[in-house]
């Protein structure tokens, strides 16, 4: 057997098992470990136990061989375990388990309810198993004296960047946001928490993505996207997990109890964007007044800047009109107007174009040859499209108009068909600034050169979280709301 592979096993083996003590000890918790001893014919705890270790380590060694060929950071590889740790739900609680018990197979929202422990279980075998996975083989290639002078200077970006964007949540939303983010139980959402538990979680959100991300990535898109999905799996670790763990409430999976902290999912996917947008910003800027000069031959900054401005003007009007079919459908043209000061739909309908522009112009900007194909333009166009649902759509706009952001699980449900049209949106914002975007390359590059600077940005995608990140934009746009505000 060739070594790469041995290790890979050895890696995935030990992965999966540490994963799998993580998942364990919340069927544990749950009482369902005697139950899948019960598929074996046994009925103990123990029994139980040691099957659900024996399939965490053959699931990590699957994992391993699947990921064996990604080259990112630790970041990357979670959001391809959480990913993993979906599929895994998908097969197991949702398909193979009823299948075993004598039960039908129904993928109806009761029985897809119920499961929603499960859900968490295997986001967390996936990202636990995706971690440690990246640690053991990223092992022997780290020189601790190498990392040693810079942990220092890392971290402070990590801790200045978390504390700025929790201030930033705390200055844009106040009260309401102190109230909602880290509430975990009906009189924590009463009383509100201190201004030092937002501090903590500042640096503790700071540091971790430092841990996931040494170096920041660099694309601001990108980086928003990643930032949202952590926002994501800080809400799971904190709200739902640890938090009422120490608070003696016990785990927030059931779907009843989740409600409860359902509030500040929108918060902390806000956070996640921008503390990760501030911890590529401050190294930027770091690296522009202390780093070294550099010469380069790519077109300049306000070539592209207005390059962007003129493609994401067209993109996001194209997009805009898309959503304005579903705009009408839902007599959301009157509210927009109402907004700006007025009360027809057509001034309704200027504004929302108006809007659909310039979140057009960001994308522009922010996504620039991020977008390698179709399938990435439509994406990352999902993604952002998603991303301004939760800022735009269920945040700034009940804010602008008179009233508090609508984070609770209820107003979810009812905003999902704005949803729907925001997705559409990015779709068509993604896919249009690709297609007029790719038409475009430098004139001193040659079509030989620029053919193989694409491949290599094919290849640069495929091997980093990118199909990763959507995946889970899907499932979070889709499926989290679907089984919490319903």
């Amino acid at each position: 057997m060739d070594r790469k592979l041995r290790y890979n096993i050895l890696h995935g083996l030990i992965a999966g098992i540490f994963g799998g003590l993580v998942y364990g000890v919340s069927l544990g918790y749950q009482g369902k470990l005697p139950v899948l001893a019960s598929i074996l014919g046994g009925s103990s705890f123990v029994f139980g136990a040691s099957v659900h270790i024996f399939m965490s380590a053959l699931n990590g060694v699957l994992f391993s061989l699947l990921v064996q060929r990604q080259i990112g950071q630790r970041g990357e590889t979670m959001f391809w375990g959480m990913v993993f740790g979906v599929v895994l739900w998908l097969i197991g609680p949702l398909t193979v388990m009823p299948i075993i018990t004598g039960s039908l197979v129904a993928w109806n929202l009761g029985v897809i309810q119920n499961a929603f422990p499960d859900l968490i279980g295997h986001l967390w075998f996936g990202a636990v198993t995706a971690i440690i996975l990246s640690l053991l083989q990223h092992s022997k290639s780290v020189k601790p004296t190498a990392a040693a002078h810079k942990i220092v200077r890392v971290s402070s970006k990590g801790i200045v960047a978390g504390l700025m964007a929790i201030g930033m949540m705390h200055l844009m939303f106040g009260h309401f946001f102190q109230i909602n983010f880290l509430a975990v139980s009906a009189n924590a959402a009463n009383q509100g928490v201190s201004v030092l538990s937002l501090v903590l979680t500042g640096l503790t959100g700071g540091l971790f993505f430092v841990f996931l991300y040494p170096r920041a990535v660099e694309s601001s898109g990108g980086n928003l996207i990643r930032g949202m999905l952590y926002g994501f799996f800080m809400w799971i670790a904190g709200p739902l997990s640890l938090m009422p763990l120490f608070a003696g409430y016990g785990l927030h999976w059931d779907v009843g109890l989740a409600r409860l902290a359902y509030n500040g999912l929108p918060g902390f996917i806000l956070f996640g964007a921008l503390l990760a947008l501030f911890y590529q910003w401050i190294g930027q800027l770091g690296h522009t007044l202390f780093g070294p000069a550099t010469q380069s031959l790519q077109e300049g900054s306000g070539t592209v800047g207005v390059r962007g401005v003129l493609r994401g003007t067209f993109a996001g009007l194209v997009g805009g009109v898309i959503f304005t079919f579903f705009m009408k459908k839902m007599g959301m043209l009157t509210v927009i107007a109402h907004m700006a000061g007025g009360t027809s739909e057509s001034y309704g309908l200027m504004i929302h174009l108006i809007i659909a522009i310039i979140i057009g112009i960001s994308y522009s900007l922010m996504f620039r040859r991020q977008s390698v194909d179709l399938g990435s333009a439509m994406g990352w166009g999902l993604s952002y499209g998603f991303f301004w649902w939760v800022l735009g759509g269920i945040t700034l706009m009940p804010f602008l108009l008179g009233g508090a952001p609508q984070w609770g699980a209820a107003q979810s449900a009812a905003a999902f068909p704005s949803l729907i049209g925001h997705l559409a949106y990015g779709a068509a914002l993604g896919i249009t600034a690709f297609l007029i975007e790719r038409r475009h390359n430098a004139w001193w590059v040659t079509k030989d050169a620029a053919l193989e600077q694409r491949i290599q940005r094919e290849l640069d995608q495929l091997q980093s979280s990118a199909p990763a990140l959507w995946t889970l934009t899907a499932v979070l746009a889709v499926l989290i709301p679907a089984l919490i505000a319903v």
